[in-house]
């Protein structure tokens, strides 16, 4: 890591603690809900982020799915939307 990028992480954390404390010192009379909630979003954060790094292996399944063919060597023209996603 070079020094430039180490110092932008630095300030990224330090702005993360800054903004995570101010929001728990304004709600700290329901903090357990208040976690819960930033877990609750977290989680959903981290589900899209997996489906947008996946999205190429789940098209690729769905395409080998989509259209089997009764055998290998002859295999059956499988229609294609304009997005290029086999049906």
């Amino acid at each position: 890591m070079s020094g430039d990028s180490l110092a932008s992480l630095g300030y990224l954390a330090l702005l993360l603690v800054a903004l995570g404390g101010a929001y728990l010192a304004s709600h700290r009379q329901s903090v357990g809900k208040s976690l819960q909630m930033a877990l609750v979003w977290g989680m959903i954060f981290l589900g899209c982020m997996a489906v947008y790094g996946l999205w190429g292996d789940i098209i690729g399944i769905m395409a080998a799915t989509a259209c089997p063919s009764p055998s290998r060597t002859a295999p059956l023209p499988c229609p294609v939307r304009p997005m290029g996603i086999t049906m």
